[in-house]
């Protein structure tokens, strides 16, 4: 009994120990298969195809393959869908491609075939086949072109984009030929390959090569891998894969650097809060009206008429300047910052400012007109109004904006711009880039609702103007920021479709029956006394932050008014101080009364 009881012991501790050698011999096998043997897979990945220069389809387009002269494009590690080009031993990129990654300071005119490059005190001016750019008296020599033109494709010279902008590259063609491009000028982590070792596809030896990595070579640091024995890393020229941690050093940091100068563009910034009126007039006798429009507008310390219009599609203007009223102006302590507007067209509806924004000769001509202007009557400054803006034109209108600011930095003239509150159609003005040249940029904080919104609503709801300051100054200095508030509001007018003439467009209504909407403009004092004259009760919208007035005329039309008075006034101000912007703006002197100017002068310094 004892003897079988021994035998079955013996057998038990055999079958555990073997148990015990089949997982130890498990456990190496498995370790082993995620580090480099002898069996390691030895297959390289064609870098032509990683870096996709042997053609692809992208969507519905198929690409072709690369020309032994073209490159592929890496920007900060990033692959990119366009392609570099090496033109005799210059390197290029297509330069709307530049503007889109890098810089969109540098413009190209594609009707004139000029690049111009406008700085705060010059302007460099590059033609096709241009070897060199002269800038603060110094001549800047190239080997290669500085803009080539090839078909369709106008291609500027990488070293010449370096020049102007906080970017570094660097060529490779060993496999594949790519340009590695950096613009991250910051703290970054790195580790070095202390071995020769292969970088791969996965993080198993059994994964392709992607390249070989020579010892002493640095490499980003990207995350440690999901297995203990791999790192997830990215070399200098764009390749992406995991390495051996036993070949490569401990992660460390190090931060990268540049030479280049951001370019700041000075600008003029009033030591007062800034209180415009803009003075509409169409006509010299206009001109006349300044004192009765003024006396009672304590705060008021910038005035705006509306002066000049563009006249032609080849930048001329008319204009109603007047010594005598920017005199006047002065001696009631006011500056003139005189407007010129872009609402004039041709016979097809066409216009005149998307016909000359285009052309480098016709913005020259228009500047020119307008610095003219200002420095005849003795105005400090202008008032850009340019709302009819294409998104074709934008770019062109920017670079409008540059060279009216390197014109007026000269004189000592006061730059401004109106814009739209913002919204996601009217994007395409780029308010950073105007900021970055422009003195002040002011809002236009009201037509929230406007005549032919075929929606009845307020002008300038408080939500609508808050987000339009705040949308601004994530963009724009809010030191160069001014809100416009309006002096008008709208009447909206809903008349029953059964007295309509048929020729009115009608909004359903299936509870109140059809009705064809309207409106008109009126100034403060006119809505109020409407209300009051029709006995409407006005109720305060909390959510608006104004009073609303609704009644009916013996006819049946309903008349709708959000009104701005004091209060809503009041509340629009404040957001002045709120958000710290420059001061404040009014559309027009005349529709206000006089207790508005009470108000403003609570909040003007």
């Amino acid at each position: 009994m004892e003897d079988k009881m021994i035998k079955i012991i013996n057998k038990f501790f055999k079958r555990a120990t073997a148990i015990c050698m089949v997982s130890a011999i498990t456990a190496v096998c498995l370790a082993g298969c995620s580090k480099e043997t002898d069996n390691s897979n030895k297959t390289y990945i064609d870098l032509k195809s990683y870096f996709k220069l042997n053609g692809y389809v992208s969507g519905e387009e198929n690409i072709p393959a690369a020309t032994d002269d073209e490159y592929a494009v890496v920007i900060d590690g990033m692959l990119k869908s366009t392609r570099a080009k090496k033109i005799n031993t210059g390197y290029y990129m297509d330069i709307e491609c530049v503007n889109d990654y890098f810089n969109s300071g540098i413009y190209w005119d594609s009707n004139e075939e000029i690049s111009l490059y406008t700085l705060p005190a010059e302007e460099i001016k590059i033609s096709a086949g241009d070897k060199s750019y002269t800038m603060g008296g110094t001549t800047y020599e190239f080997d290669e072109s500085i803009i080539v033109k090839q078909g369709t494709v106008t291609y500027i010279l990488l070293d010449y984009v370096v020049d102007f902008t906080a970017m570094d590259y660097s060529v490779c063609e060993n496999g594949a030929n790519r340009i590695s491009i950096n613009t991250e000028y910051c703290e970054k982590q790195y580790v070095k390959a202390v071995k020769n070792l292969k970088m791969r596809d996965g993080e198993n030896p059994s994964k392709e090569i992607l390249t070989d990595i020579t010892a002493e070579t640095e490499l980003y640091y990207v995350k440690d891998g999901e297995t203990p024995e791999w790192v997830y890393v990215r070399t200098l020229d764009g390749i992406w894969g995991y390495v051996e941690k036993n070949k490569i050093s401990e992660v460390y940091t190090n931060t990268v650097t540049t030479d280049f100068k951001e370019i700041i563009y000075p600008s003029i910034s009033k030591d007062f809060e800034i209180c415009l009126g803009w003075h509409q007039m169409e006509s010299t006798s206009g001109n006349d009206s300044l004192k009765g429009l003024i006396k009672d507008a304590g705060s008021l310390n910038v005035v705006s008429p509306t002066w000049m219009k563009i006249s032609d599609a080849g930048g001329g203007i008319t204009s109603l300047v007047s010594e005598s009223y920017v005199k006047t102006a002065h001696k009631n302590n006011l500056e003139v910052w005189a407007l010129i507007s872009d609402f004039n067209s041709d016979e097809n509806g066409s216009y005149y400012i998307n016909q000359v924004l285009p052309y480098s000769s016709k913005r020259k001509i228009l500047v020119n007109n307008i610095i003219n202007e200002i420095k005849k009557c003795g105005a400090d400054g202008v008032n850009i109004d340019f709302e009819m803006i294409s998104s074709s034109t934008a770019d062109d209108f920017i670079q409008f904006l540059r060279e009216m600011s390197l014109e007026c930095r000269k004189e000592g003239i006061v730059l401004s711009v109106d814009n739209y509150a913002p919204t996601g159609g009217n994007s395409y003005y780029n308010r950073e880039a105007q900021g970055k040249v422009v003195d002040y940029f002011i809002i236009m904080g009201y037509d929230e609702h406007w005549a032919g919104c075929g929606k009845a609503g307020s002008v300038a709801s408080l939500p609508f103007v808050e987000n339009g300051i705040k949308n601004t100054i994530a963009a724009v200095p809010a030191e160069k920021v001014i809100n416009a508030v309006p002096f008008f509001t709208r009447v909206w007018m809903e008349t029953p479709e059964a007295l309509t003439d048929g020729t009115q467009v009608i909004i359903e209504d299936p509870i109140y029956g059809n009705y064809a909407l309207s409106s008109k403009a009126v100034g403060l004092k006119s809505a109020l006394n409407l209300v009051e004259k029709n006995k409407a009760a006005k109720t305060w919208l909390e959510s608006l932050g104004q009073y609303y007035g609704e009644y009916k005329d013996d006819e049946g039309i309903t008349y709708r008014i959000w009104l701005e008075e004091e209060e809503s006034m009041t509340k629009k101000l404040e957001l002045m101080d709120k958000y710290q912007i420059a001061g404040m703006a009014a559309w027009k002197l005349g529709l206000e009364y006089d207790d508005i100017w009470d108000v403003i002068d609570n909040f003007i310094d």
